[in-house]
């Protein structure tokens, strides 16, 4: 069995490429009362050991990456026999370096970020929901494509509207012990597990700080963009189909 694993868009992402794969199951999305994907991820992980269900392999797909964390720490528990990350979260790295690496941009573009901004920020203050248009925000900095906006910016007001109000008390980290079992650079590093990522052709410029980390392990640069499972989940799938075969 092959399990598909986003915290954040759950079936919303995951779905479509799962429909043209077989023995898969798609693992719901966390409905943690927190908008942070590292503690989505953390819920999920925890959920999924908590059934000690386990499976031939399990696949970080969809959203932005943070299904990275839960499949590698399935790997690590034993309850999964091997992982492919396809375009992993740094942000569960807690990697400085590489957070920089990956979060590269021009300062115009920060600025016109900040700007789009502007008109939200009294209601972000207030911490427990997100005005509508910032989610065609988000949308905005994965993709320069209108289309592709639209529909993510919707999957992620859907998927996010069923976490709302967020709970500000719960802490935008897990406790250290949790931190490292989703920190799938260092499942990656491990040579002892089959854990294999993949960077979309947009993500390259990680690819060689992560080989500097970790020379030989296996890291495979895609052709397609990181919204491969809105864009056309179809190749994504058959692409997961033959690596795993």
């Amino acid at each position: 069995m092959i399990l598909l694993i986003d915290p954040q868009f759950g079936d919303r992402s995951c779905d479509a490429v799962a429909e043209h794969m077989d023995d898969v199951q798609v693992w719901p999305a966390s409905t943690l009362h927190r908008e942070i994907g590292i503690m989505q991820a953390n819920q999920v992980l925890a959920s999924l050991k908590s059934t000690s269900k386990h499976c031939d392999a399990a696949i970080g797909a969809g959203g932005t990456g943070f299904g990275a964390g839960p499949a590698a720490g399935l790997v690590r528990s034993g309850q999964a026999k091997r992982a492919i990350l396809v375009d992993p979260a740094i942000a569960l790295t807690h990697d400085v370096e590489l957070t920089k690496i990956d979060s590269e941009t021009s300062y115009a573009d920060y600025q016109q970020s900040i700007e789009k901004m502007a008109p939200f920020l009294p209601e972000l203050d207030k911490g427990t929901y997100f005005p509508s248009g910032v989610y065609r925000i988000f949308a905005e900095e994965l993709t320069p494509d209108p289309d592709l906006q639209g529909r993510l910016a919707t999957i992620w007001q859907q998927a996010e509207e069923k976490r709302q109000p967020y709970d500000q008390t719960i802490p935008l980290q897990p406790d250290p012990e949790s931190s490292e079992e989703l920190n799938w650079l260092h499942a990656w590093m491990d040579s002892g597990l089959d854990v294999t990522v993949w960077l979309s052709a947009n993500r390259a410029r990680l690819a060689d700080p992560l080989r500097e980390r970790a020379p030989g392990r296996p890291l495979v640069i895609q052709p397609w963009d990181s919204l491969i499972w809105l864009s056309d989940p179809v190749r994504l799938a058959h692409a997961l189909t033959t690596a795993l075969s």
